[in-house]
């Protein structure tokens, strides 16, 4: 993904956990946020949520790429995102990333 970024000129700051992506917000200030959740299990897409909510204060687009579609009801602030399903098409995202940039 990171590569098919910089293939297009866009500029990627790569965190490995949600804790260092608020620390790399704050210090870079990214125009598109991209937000890969890892797994399945509730605390994942608990974690997915309390970060997106955190960024409504600035809000910036973001993309959301889960393995599964969560509830509207339990997870509202994911679904004023764009939720992207795993397995996604790579080109169909950066074409997405490129229209906003």
């Amino acid at each position: 993904m990171r590569l098919a970024f910089e293939l297009k000129n866009i500029s990627v700051i790569h965190a490995l956990s949600s804790s260092v992506a608020l620390d790399q917000v704050k210090a870079h200030d990214p125009h598109i946020i991209v937000l890969d959740v890892l797994g399945t299990k509730m605390s994942e897409l608990e974690i997915a949520e309390e970060f997106v909510n955190q960024m409504r204060s600035n809000p910036r687009p973001t993309f959301v790429l889960t393995p599964r579609v969560p509830d509207r009801n339990s997870f509202p602030i994911l679904h004023s995102s764009n939720i992207l399903k795993k397995p996604y098409d790579l080109t169909t995202l950066v074409h997405m990333v490129t229209q906003v940039v």
